[in-house]
């Protein structure tokens, strides 16, 4: 069985030129992972949604810009440890996959900063 991913999407970050839509991420990341999509609608419902839904995930993927990746990793980091999941990024086409440390946000707060770095995976989806 393909393992389970959650993609938070947020159309609205300023990260949208050259973006996939969400219904072409998710076809191409079905190939490899059950994806279940959510698009956030306001400041803080991609922390929300990772807090309360991203234990059920293999995968808590994030489409966005830094403010949505950070919502994501507070969510993430509040999950029990052993049901946490792995972090993914999709940086849209024709983004370069920056090394990690140069894609999160000021003041991130080391922990997180090495979570994701040893539990990360970045994608740039064309």
């Amino acid at each position: 069985m393909k393992p389970k991913l959650l993609l938070i999407d947020n159309p609205v970050s300023g990260m949208t030129l050259g973006r996939l839509t969400v219904e072409e991420m998710s076809r191409i990341l079905s190939v490899q992972y059950r994806v279940f999509v959510s698009i956030t609608n306001a400041k803080d419902e991609a922390e929300a949604t990772a807090r309360s839904f991203g234990g059920d995930f293999n995968i808590v993927a994030v489409c966005g810009g830094d403010g949505t990746l950070n919502e994501v990793l507070r969510g993430i980091m509040d999950i029990d440890q052993a049901h946490r999941p792995a972090l993914g990024i999709i940086r849209p086409a024709p983004a370069i996959c920056l090394p990690m440390s140069s894609v999160f946000p000021r003041g991130l707060n080391r922990h997180w900063k090495r979570f994701a770095t040893e539990t990360c995976m970045a994608w740039t989806l064309q």
